[in-house]
């Protein structure tokens, strides 16, 4: 009994240091977020450092969305698991490990909302390119995917937007919508727990992180579920509109919310 308590204590709303106002905020962000996830394979962390940075500091989302981009994916397992290309997963995963200590170690020295304007400016460029039939000349083999791995881990580590990033180079390459998205939730698993040990050995994850962690738990696991079924309902043609307005969607937005952040200060 006295333990339960001391558990029921840890976890409380009060452990988190979030209002009840901020916590059901951040659970209905993560929900959104989780049913783009469910579906489109990434978007998550984009979403919720978009929508929770409203409210909090970024360096205490980025480490929260981390953790929950693991259980994602776990959840999506079984669904993915037959359709990932490992090969593609290993060679963007090579430069993922290097990469993401590279931008977290950025994040922890410079000003945050510079970097969010340029990625989400060369985004929205990227989405407009793919949407009217051009692709980016990055070759579907191990030196390609590489090269894509570069630069998802490093925006991985400074922004957790690593995904936007891999998807706008995958998405016009020819693979199968299946393979890419199985692929991408197969790759976040490992580069995001990649990601939270080395954030976590750089005091970006603490007790207040995990106990908002386990508040977000119920509305992630909703939100993927949604997702993933409304994925199976989906054909290929319809997948890639959604993923072009998902991402465009998501530039806007962050490009948006940085210029009215940067206004009120």
């Amino acid at each position: 009994m006295v333990l339960m308590e001391y558990l029921l204590q840890t976890i409380s709303l009060e452990a988190s240091r979030l209002s009840s106002n901020e916590m059901l905020a951040l659970s209905s962000i993560v929900l959104i977020a989780s049913v783009i996830r469910g579906y489109a394979g990434f978007g998550f962390s984009a979403i919720v450092v978009a929508g929770a940075s409203l409210f909090l500091p970024t360096r205490e989302v980025v480490p929260l969305v981390l953790l929950l981009e693991i259980v994602a994916s776990l959840q999506m397992a079984t669904q993915i698991w037959r359709h990932v290309n490992w090969r593609m997963v290993l060679s963007i995963l090579a430069a993922s490990v290097l990469f993401i200590p590279l931008g977290q170690y950025v994040l922890l020295w410079v000003k945050v909302e510079p970097m969010r304007i340029i990625a989400a400016v060369l985004m929205l460029a990227a989405v407009v390119l793919t949407a009217t039939g051009r692709s980016f000349p990055v070759k579907s083999g191990p030196k390609g995917w590489f090269l894509i791995g570069t630069v998802s881990g490093f925006m991985n580590g400074l922004l957790a937007m690593g995904g936007m990033w891999a998807m706008i180079f995958l998405l016009g390459s020819g693979i199968k919508v299946a393979t890419v998205r199985a692929s991408l939730v197969a790759l976040f698993f490992t580069t995001d727990s990649y990601a939270a040990l080395t954030g976590s050995a750089q005091g970006l994850i603490n007790s207040t992180i995990l106990v908002r962690f386990i508040w977000a738990l119920p509305a992630l696991f909703l939100g993927v579920w949604i997702g993933s079924r409304k994925f199976e309902s989906s054909n290929e043609k319809t997948y890639k509109k959604v993923v072009l307005w998902v991402l465009g969607t998501l530039a806007a937005t962050l490009l948006l919310k940085t210029f009215i952040t940067a206004i009120k200060i």
